[in-house]
């Protein structure tokens, strides 16, 4: 193995040895130790910086899921990450002033903070979430689709964020008068599809692997979304009539994350 190449590997090793990758670190070094020169290193594998930093800042949330310094870290990274694969530049605004305490009780009572850019909160632009996370493959988040919605909400939000859709076997009509009750937002797909994803890093799960959930803020010619996620990361996406109900039918909501006084 030439000098150039061996130093190559050893770069590489190094970076395993940060991630933490030990099967990945006693490959190479077996490499190294039992082949030598009979190893020949074609091209270095690019490294993904951002990916490496989103791992990491994964990684300190799920320590610290009640530190504002954390969650903004993770979302501003998150953002980085995934507006690259489509070529934008994503900044994360300020997190709002709310403090651990809040944060622990809205975390015990289902709810999270979620970062929704502008660039990615509508239905014309929805497509680009399907690009980040292929493997949604459906027809809500392709270019041209034809869930519209009501506003385009963006910013960092609070999200309902239970694994299982909350309030199960509802009407719309009875849904519209708690989200009134509750000072809540109708949530759009877009909203959905980014809290899910979240959902899917830190805890392993994707949203609604065992419900339905009616989106209230997407719809198609006036009828609401209903979505679920596969396990694989399969987006389901279909509508429901405002007159139906089941006990595997839920909805979220979500609220605009403003300062505490």
């Amino acid at each position: 193995m030439s000098a150039e190449n061996r130093g190559l590997l050893e770069q590489w090793l190094e970076i395993k040895r940060t991630e933490g990758s030990s099967p990945a670190v006693f490959m190479g070094q077996h490499l190294l130790d039992t082949y030598g020169d009979a190893v020949k290193i074609t091209e270095p594998r690019k490294i993904d910086e951002k990916a490496i930093a989103l791992r990491h800042a994964k990684n300190e949330y799920k320590k610290n899921p009640d530190s504002l310094e954390t969650i903004s870290n993770f979302w501003t990274t998150f953002w980085a990450r995934n507006g690259s694969k489509v070529g934008l530049d994503i900044k994360v605004d300020p997190i709002p002033t709310i403090s651990s305490d809040y944060l622990k009780e809205a975390r015990e009572k289902g709810k999270g903070l979620i970062y929704v850019p502008l660039e990615v909160s509508g239905q014309k632009n929805r497509y680009l979430l399907g690009e980040m996370f292929p493997k949604m493959k459906r027809d809500g988040v392709v270019e041209g689709n034809y869930f519209t919605n009501i506003l385009a909400r963006f910013g960092w939000r609070w999200f309902d964020i239970k694994p299982d859709a909350p309030n199960l076997y509802t009407f719309e009509c009875d849904l519209k008068k708690n989200l009134v009750n509750n000072i809540a937002a109708e949530p759009t797909l877009n909203e959905y599809i980014i809290a899910s994803q979240i959902s899917k890093m830190t805890t392993g799960s994707y949203l609604d692997e065992k419900t339905y959930c009616r989106i209230l803020g997407s719809n198609f010619d006036g009828i609401s979304a209903l979505v679920s996620f596969h396990g694989k990361g399969g987006l389901s996406v279909q509508f429901i009539q405002s007159d139906k109900r089941s006990e595997k039918i839920g909805a979220r909501f979500s609220w605009f994350a403003s300062p505490q006084p």
